[in-house]
């Protein structure tokens, strides 16, 4: 049974759901592309960008699984968010992070970003507001998973476009096929197959074109 203390059911919501070793090397693999994208920039927008990542990784990811609430109950009924009393409290602290990261995209990335922060959550807030059985499953994590390209170019200064495209793909194709491999909710049908072939093949010829661009 939870703590009916929301500090401490936060405290296990990020033990459990933020602070596993899928999400880490989600920010580690997001922050490394950061960080080559920022070679030309400072240092200290490359590690701005580390920290804003993060915050952006824990919103959505909170604001997933708020809006997952009725599916994990039939299906994950032990997650934090499921049995919580303190739904309302999770959902102020998802909406109130977006003050701190509207800050350092403002005052630190410039203008453009803060706007394209507002585009993301209004294109999130209308895909969640799709039923789930309104879009195909695999469309719709291919959906949800977009906005990690957008998290990479929101936390980076100056960006190159071409270097973008090419990486922000790389990652997006590499995270679509994890999800497909390790969610057996989408290994359904015969598109998965299909799709699963074609991602391998451009994600192997969008490597071959990144190692040129950076060497």
């Amino acid at each position: 049974m939870l703590s009916t203390s929301f500090p401490r059911e936060l405290a296990a919501y990020f033990t459990s759901r933020l602070i596993v070793g899928r999400v880490v090397f989600l920010w580690l693999a997001l922050s490394a592309c950061i960080l080559a994208l920022s070679c030309e920039s400072s240092l200290a927008s490359a590690v701005f960008g580390a920290l804003l990542v993060a915050a952006l990784i824990v919103q959505l990811r909170l604001w997933d699984d708020l809006a997952e609430r009725d599916h994990d109950a039939v299906f994950h009924p032990h997650r934090v968010l499921v049995a919580t009393g303190h739904v309302l409290y999770f959902a102020r602290f998802c909406g109130l992070l977006t003050l701190p990261v509207a800050v350092v995209l403002g005052f630190v990335f410039g203008l453009v970003h803060l706007l394209v922060y507002g585009l993301l959550l209004v294109a999130i807030s209308v895909l969640y507001a799709i039923p789930r059985t309104g879009l195909p499953k695999l469309l719709r994590a291919h959906l949800v998973l977009l906005k990690y390209p957008v998290f990479i170019w929101l936390c980076t200064s100056d960006t190159n476009p071409v270097q973008w495209v090419y990486l922000s793909t790389v990652v997006y194709l590499a995270i679509c096929l994890f999800e497909i491999l390790s969610d057996a909710g989408l290994r359904s049908g015969v598109a998965w197959r299909a799709l699963v072939l074609i991602e391998v093949v451009v994600l192997c010829m969008l490597l071959i074109l990144l190692i040129r661009i950076f060497s």
